[in-house]
């Protein structure tokens, strides 16, 4: 996500204003959630300036470096001159702090680009696709040769569906895709292709026909950006549904991937001004409705059977979980850090949403306990906790808890709790 939303953004999210506020918000909704626990490569994040970053997060697991300079013409900025440096230093990084890497593939070289000239919020000639294949296939086949072993993620393309993005067609994207992983696979038949990730409500159109030109067999995973605002986290439920109801009709079968979510995050020490329109920038928060929809955002993806979130971002200045010294960690952060704290190994049983826009969600933690995640997204109301629960005490996102009576009653609001045995 970077540089400026055009006029088809702000009219796709004014039609999920309407559409997404009645369908994820209103009508009932239950998942079961992926199966297993939740793992730790789930947690994911964007980092883009590692180099110099102050506060490295406590606990994450996967690392997508999208806006940290290592795409295509940051490392061949002209034919054969490669410039791995940055690149080679957030490998190093990345293992020293045993996350894995998503590499994404793409944006083209004013060089190799069909369209040096056109336009684009990065530079001239970044969205089109390159001229030549053989060109994109050196640059898949050199990155992979050199990180073979140590890079195992690789995504292909960034939200094709956006002109911002991508301005070629959508049988080139094929191409390009057929290329990459024909090539990735010769290399390391272990590297993981994730599909060109659309976004917002209008890439699901766009998945649709990629994958009814065939486009799932050059991925083994299925990227997409869920990307809602300015509506709430629990909007994403709708357009997950979505997604699987297109995979289902292609008769695919493979894992979905959030590979970029985010909301405006409210800065102590910079002011962050939301746009005018209906788009994804035009929505502020306050910090604590920043960190509640962090962490429900959070439970939602997985418990609608998302397999990793890639947040976005650690530090970015306008979207970010750190402010913009790159030490001061924000509400938001520490409430993505607890809520991994309550996740990290559980597995989400059920996850509904009832009467008033209550959720539940119920948890099975490590040693077979059960807890619940409760939180209403629109009112502060008292909840009746059911005494099949059994449940002893309410815990809340910064660590606080205090013992349950039987029969308490336990206010509930937009911040989620956890209620434990």
């Amino acid at each position: 996500m970077r540089g400026k939303r055009r006029v088809a953004r702000i009219i796709v999210a004014a039609l999920a204003l309407v559409v997404g506020s009645k369908i994820g918000q209103s009508q009932p909704a239950t998942m079961t959630g992926a199966s297993g626990p939740v793992p730790r490569e789930y947690w994911g994040l964007h980092i883009h300036r590692a180099g110099s970053l102050g506060t490295w997060p406590a606990a994450f697991g996967s690392w997508r470096l999208w806006d940290a300079r290592v795409a295509w013409p940051n490392l061949e900025p002209s034919p054969g001159q490669w410039r791995f440096e940055a690149l080679d230093r957030y490998v190093e990084m990345a293992r020293d702090h045993h996350v894995e890497i998503l590499l994404p593939l793409g944006m083209s070289p004013s060089w190799a680009s069909a369209r040096p000239s056109e336009v684009s919020s990065y530079a001239p000639g970044a969205t089109a696709e390159p001229a030549d294949l053989l060109r994109w296939r050196d640059y898949v086949r050199t990155v992979a040769q050199r990180y073979k072993g140590r890079v195992r993620h690789y995504e292909i393309w960034n939200e094709p569906n956006l002109k911002s993005f991508y301005t070629g067609s959508t049988a080139t994207m094929l191409e390009l895709a057929r290329e990459a992983f024909t090539t990735l696979k010769a290399i390391d038949p272990d590297i993981v292709v994730v599909s060109p990730a659309a976004t917002e409500r209008g890439g699901v159109a766009w998945l649709d026909d990629y994958l009814r030109r065939g486009g799932a067999q050059y991925a083994d995973v299925i990227g997409y950006h869920f990307y809602v605002g300015p509506l709430e986290p629990e909007a994403m439920v709708s357009m997950i549904r979505d997604v699987q109801q297109v995979l289902r009709r292609h008769s695919v079968n493979k894992p979905v991937w959030n590979t970029e979510s985010g909301w405006l995050m409210p800065s102590r020490q910079t002011a962050v001004t939301p746009r005018g329109g209906q788009g994804l920038h035009s929505r502020g928060l306050n910090e604590e409705d920043a960190a509640a929809f962090v962490v429900r955002a959070c439970i939602l993806n997985w418990a609608s059977g998302v397999e990793r979130l890639y947040w976005y971002a650690w530090d970015n200045y306008l979207m970010g979980l750190v402010e913009p010294d790159g030490r001061t960690v924000k509400p938001a952060g520490l409430a993505y850090q607890s809520v991994q704290e309550w996740l990290t190994g559980a597995e989400v049983r059920e996850c509904q949403s009832g009467p008033g826009a209550l959720w539940t969600c119920q948890v099975t933690r490590e040693g077979g306990n059960d807890a619940w995640i409760v939180w209403n997204p629109n009112a502060k109301s008292e909840f009746a906790v059911p005494s099949a629960w059994r449940v002893r005490r309410v815990r809340t996102l910064t660590g606080t808890t205090r013992a349950l009576e039987a029969g308490e009653r336990v206010a509930v609001g937009a911040m989620p709790v956890l209620l434990e045995r």
